[in-house]
């Protein structure tokens, strides 16, 4: 929202990081590799809808994005034009865990 904000657009987009495991995959257990993706996520700021339902609704989008993890990024951007620009990666280190 703060990227909306000082940008002047009442859209942004950026990629959420998964772990791809979080929806049920057959056999899973048996299977060895990474599975993270990273899936697009879109924010569009409405004037006329009060800031506490966005913030819902963005929530209920990033729990709805989840089912879509295994979708592939390259099936999502296909003849489409670039959906990032930027990737920032953004790790929390806890050294007290």
């Amino acid at each position: 929202m703060l990227v909306c904000k000082y940008s002047g657009q009442s859209e942004a987009v950026w990629g959420s990081v998964t772990s791809g495991r979080s929806v049920p995959i057959p056999n899973i257990d048996k299977i060895i590799g990474l599975f993270i993706n990273t899936m697009p996520i879109i924010l569009r700021l409405e004037d006329e809808k009060p800031l506490p339902e966005q913030i819902r609704k963005l929530g209920v989008d990033l729990f709805q994005a989840e089912f879509n993890s295994s979708v592939q990024l390259s099936e999502i951007s296909a003849g489409k034009e670039t959906l990032f620009r930027h990737i920032l990666h953004l790790r929390i280190w806890n050294s007290q865990i």
